[in-house]
């Protein structure tokens, strides 16, 4: 015997288009739920000491060049000072 799902469609479809908004809103409420439920789950999870001590054994720790530090604080001592060569007391054009 075959399954006449075309029969079941026929039938079902007044009910579908009557209820066509609560269905809607069932459907997008469940997604919510899904997610809901979901971000809780991940939330809650217990943390585990071996991965943790694994993943922070990975980092690598910088280490500063101590010479490139003196180096760049004796230039930054070497710093010379721009002045700009105009006259301070010229009108600007762009001032009310």
């Amino acid at each position: 015997m075959k399954f006449d799902y075309k029969k079941y469609i026929k039938h079902t479809k007044p009910y579908i288009y009557t209820y066509r908004y609560g269905l809607i809103g069932m459907i997008v409420l469940g997604v919510f739920g899904y997610v809901i439920f979901q971000i809780d789950s991940l939330t809650n999870i217990e943390r585990d000491e071996n991965r943790y001590e694994k993943e922070v054994g990975e980092i690598k720790k910088i280490e500063f060049n101590e010479e490139a530090i003196v180096t760049i604080e004796q230039l930054r001592d070497l710093n010379v000072e721009v002045n700009p060569s105009f006259d301070q007391n010229r009108t600007n054009p762009f001032e009310d």
